[in-house]
């Protein structure tokens, strides 16, 4: 998986086939009965008084976008923790944070991760391989990662709802999925 980080053109990689795979929204882990939740969905506007923990600045790809957002909301976050640890970000969202989550996340020992009301925040999933594979036709290679990705829908029945609600959102992984299934080894 790559990620392209905010504020750096899309350009050619020499040597690799870059394709999208979905652009799926950023969802955000809170503790078990957060107030903002509502339906099922957060509004950003509702998170404004809380304390996020993120990924360093140097690892955090949507940064500027997650500002933007705040920014659009109405507020400016308050970014008080940084760690590239799942657990202890984890323990910090426990007791009372909030981070920016994957819609695939799991919910478990009392965090969730939830929809943002109206998508402010997207990450494009992007599918790259060497150009020069001879080993195997790319399309066979990107119907393999699309069915791992789209068994990860599931995970989290929060995902799965947006997921139902915004097929436009996923037609060509779906696509790859049906035409993958109908070619012949």
């Amino acid at each position: 998986m790559l990620e392209r980080f905010d504020g750096i053109q899309p350009h050619h990689l020499l040597g690799l086939s870059v394709r999208t795979m979905v652009t799926e929204p950023v969802f955000v882990g809170v503790a078990d009965g957060h107030p903002a939740v509502r339906d099922g969905m957060i509004d950003l506007a509702d998170l404004a008084g809380c304390e996020w923990v993120l990924p360093p600045p140097h690892e955090n790809a949507a940064r500027m976008r997650f500002l933007d957002a705040c920014e659009s909301a109405g507020f400016t976050p308050k970014v008080r923790h940084y760690t590239s640890d799942a657990v202890t970000a984890r323990a910090m969202v426990e007791a009372g944070c909030v981070c920016m989550a994957a819609p695939s996340f799991r919910s478990s020992g009392g965090v969730s991760a939830f929809p943002l009301r109206g998508d402010p925040l997207r990450a494009e999933v992007l599918f790259a391989m060497r150009a020069n594979d001879t080993l195997d036709p790319t399309d066979r290679f990107f119907h393999c990662a699309a069915l791992a990705y789209r068994a990860g829908v599931a995970a989290n029945p929060h995902f799965q709802r947006w997921w139902d609600e915004h097929p436009q959102e996923h037609a060509e992984l779906d696509a790859a999925i049906t035409t993958g299934a109908n070619t012949d080894p």
